[in-house]
């Protein structure tokens, strides 16, 4: 006759499968983003947005605190070239095929993507050669990638 011990090691590990298969199957049903969610348009183009400008505003208050002397230079070409990897992986994303509507869209944010990195290659170098002085290259490469991005969300198609 087997043991209490070894009974209960056994419920144990049964009930450990059981519920590591209920585990494997649920989570993938009820996580976003799940491989039988598709991700439209509005999607992609929403994320680039989002993520873009919160890259954009942080290369921004870096960049001050660089000229302000409370960013060190290392630090601050650091920041600059992560900053161009996640320019890079953002353009990727904005660069498939979309549905028809969106295709003007999406190339106006690929050619926002395209002067923010010539934006952050200008900063770099300007870090570079220590001028903490007004600098009208970025300033006006600022104002493009800006106004790429302003075209683009008028660009995007609203349901009707």
């Amino acid at each position: 006759m087997a043991s209490k011990k070894g009974i209960a090691i056994t419920a144990a590990i049964v009930a450990g499968i059981v519920g590591a298969s209920f585990l494997v199957w649920f989570v993938p049903q009820s996580s976003p983003g799940n491989f039988d969610t598709p991700i439209t348009d509005a999607d992609i183009a929403s994320e680039v947005y989002s993520r873009h400008l919160d890259l954009a505003a942080s290369v921004d208050s870096e960049y001050s605190s660089w000229r302000n002397g409370t960013l060190g230079t290392d630090d601050m070409l650091g920041r600059l070239d992560s900053a161009g990897l996640e320019t890079q992986e953002l353009l990727r994303k904005i660069q498939r095929e979309p549905a028809p509507e969106w295709k003007q869209s999406y190339n106006l944010y690929g050619e926002a993507l395209d002067v923010f990195a010539e934006y952050l290659r200008e900063i770099e170098l300007v870090v570079e050669r220590g001028d903490t002085g007004p600098q009208q290259e970025i300033d006006s490469l600022k104002i493009e990638w800006q106004d790429f991005v302003e075209q683009s969300v008028q660009d995007i198609p609203i349901a009707r």
